[in-house]
């Protein structure tokens, strides 16, 4: 059986791991939209593109940078998986 360990974060953390993951995804998913559209100037798919890009660089580095902050002791980063659930303002490490 795979060792798994849940960790609190805090509700203001999770809230903003939370916030920065669903404005990644609302940018990603009007970049998806307009793609399917005619007539899209290049200049408006390119500025959502550009926001996508960028809450997804902000939402790595925090993710990575919160498991680091508040993984067990015992927990490798290299041999553990992790997940958010913003539910309960947790990260559950699962060995990999």
């Amino acid at each position: 059986m795979k060792k798994e360990f849940k960790v609190n974060i805090g509700e203001e953390n999770s809230r903003k791991m939370e916030k920065i993951w669903y404005e990644y995804n609302a940018a990603r998913d009007i970049v998806a939209f307009l793609m399917q559209q005619e007539g899209v100037k290049f200049e408006n798919l390119q500025e959502y593109l550009n926001v996508a890009e960028a809450r997804f660089v902000e939402s790595e580095k925090m993710k990575e940078s919160l498991a680091k902050e508040f993984k067990p002791e015992e927990v490798d980063l290299t041999k553990y998986n992790y997940g958010f659930n913003f539910d309960d303002f947790t990260i559950t490490f699962t060995e990999a």
